[in-house]
């Protein structure tokens, strides 16, 4: 019982995390779009990249 309620917490987890790195990358371009400068551009490159990186190391993780 226990290591179900633990596996259940992880899955709900990994779910909220991919979610939130998933709603990212969708509002990433129009991010992208707005910037005012390029500092700003690259900053917001950058949350994209970690984004995905973070989408495929969890997507591994099964």
């Amino acid at each position: 019982m226990i290591r179900n309620t633990a596996n259940r917490r992880m899955t709900l987890a990994k779910d909220a995390v991919m979610t939130v790195a998933g709603l990212t990358m969708v509002a990433t371009p129009l991010a992208l779009w707005m910037s005012p400068d390029t500092t700003v551009f690259y900053a917001t490159l950058m949350i994209c990249g970690i984004a995905y990186l973070v989408t495929v190391l969890l997507a591994r993780l099964e």
